[in-house]
């Protein structure tokens, strides 16, 4: 509903989606180009240990988001005209955006 009323569109979606992806990748602690780099005085990437709850809570949003955008492409699917914005085909723009996301990610991290 909150998409609809306001209108977002597939391009902040993939914003938002690419956002959540990092920050699930900081919360592993897989962060391209400081691994190994040790320990670094007054950064934010210092972590002990990967945050396996973190991660979940964002996974969650993460499907929430393509669930939501799925939701209105159903609609703009059935002729409703829920945003101009919207193609009708964002979710899965969405899901290949994350593939391509985690590939780059696990890619990088090797």
């Amino acid at each position: 509903e909150r998409l609809k009323e306001e209108r977002w569109s597939p391009d902040q979606l993939t914003l938002v989606l690419e956002r959540l992806h990092s920050k699930q990748v900081e919360a592993i602690g897989r962060i391209a180009g400081s691994a190994g780099s040790g320990f670094q005085i007054g950064s934010t990437n210092n972590k002990a240990e990967p945050d396996e709850e973190e991660w979940k809570r964002l996974d969650g949003q993460i499907e929430s988001l393509i669930e939501a955008a799925s939701i209105l492409d159903d609609q703009t699917t059935g002729n409703v005209n829920v945003n101009q914005r919207w193609t009708g085909r964002v979710a899965s723009s969405l899901r290949s955006q994350l593939k391509e996301l985690r590939r780059t990610e696990e890619l990088e991290f090797q």
